[in-house]
């Protein structure tokens, strides 16, 4: 009986010495989380955390999956968190403190053509208040009538109701690109309305304000 009581208190105190190194050995923490782009995962995108005080850089790449693990952080903080891929705009986190022993989860959805359609918007824009200012000139002498480059037949002075036209056509665009910019916010960017599926990447890129893909374009004629 003493050798069975022995061997118990043994066996506790053993479990306890296990459970005491373990709890002295975490003095660090992690961040995971798992990158995408319009839904879909992104493999290969970089992570890194900076931590402020010291100037310490942590990094890991995100797996096929695009989920990633950074171990061994310093506890504290302040951390800049940023989250990025070659030919997409960066999610940046500032301000990030970490606890000890803890998971932190930072995702990231990287917006590829957020920065590509407000830049079309822009130039858009400004080439629609010249439409405008050509349309609503009251001086009619051709040498005082703006001129707006047309890429496709070069340079051309047109009428009054052609720029009209024109400007009909650029407000149109402009609101694609507007509306393009909503979907992006709601989480439905680059996805078909027809059928669903995602629309191929290189016809965003080419139509960034696109809502269908080819296939169902062709499917509707």
């Amino acid at each position: 009986p003493k050798s069975k009581a022995m061997k118990r208190l043994l066996s506790c105190i053993a479990l306890l010495l296990v459970a005491a190194v373990a709890n002295a050995q975490v003095t660090t923490s992690s961040i995971r989380g798992r990158v995408t782009v319009n839904n879909n995962s992104l493999p290969g995108a970089s992570i890194t955390a900076l931590h402020e005080p010291s100037g310490t850089m942590y990094g890991t790449t995100a797996n096929s999956e695009g989920i990633y693990t950074l171990r061994g952080l310093r506890v504290g903080g302040p951390y800049i968190i940023t989250i990025s891929f070659l030919g997409y705009k960066s999610a940046v986190y500032n301000n990030v403190e970490l606890l000890l022993g803890n998971i932190a989860t930072y995702d990231a959805e990287l917006e590829e053509f957020r920065l590509l359609i407000e830049e079309k918007l822009a130039s858009a824009r400004a080439d629609y208040e010249m439409l405008r200012s050509a349309t609503s000139n009251e001086n009619d002498t051709e040498d005082s009538s703006p001129t707006f480059k047309v890429m496709e037949e070069g340079a051309t002075t047109l009428s009054r109701e052609e720029y009209g036209s024109l400007a009909q056509r650029q407000a149109k665009f402009i609101r694609n690109l507007e509306l393009a910019l909503v979907r992006i916010k709601n989480k439905t960017y680059g996805i078909c309305k027809t059928t669903g599926k995602l629309i191929p990447r290189e016809r965003l890129l080419r139509v960034p304000h696109a809502t269908e893909c080819i296939e169902a374009k062709i499917a509707r004629k």
